[in-house]
């Protein structure tokens, strides 16, 4: 689940904020993964919910998969 909603939420935000260049892209994609680790780690103080390091990996994934689909569509396009 959480590899399909990283990648989507890559997706999205290319879609809202346009196409800006190679570096604003990673630098949009790091932010995002940071924001998941955030999440993940502010679990630990939420009752009943658990930090868990796979879903860490499974949100970088995500973003990867998407990074490496719309690299490979831009490459396709030229």
């Amino acid at each position: 689940m959480h590899l399909v909603g990283y990648f989507i939420a890559g997706l999205l935000f290319i879609l809202a904020f346009g196409k800006k260049g190679q570096a604003y892209l990673l630098i949009a994609l790091t932010v995002l993964f940071l924001l998941g680790v955030l999440f993940e780690i502010a679990q630990l103080r939420i009752p009943r919910r658990t930090f868990s390091p796979v879903d860490i990996a499974a949100n970088g994934l995500g973003l990867i998969a998407f990074y490496v689909c719309y690299s490979l569509s831009r490459i396709n396009r030229k």
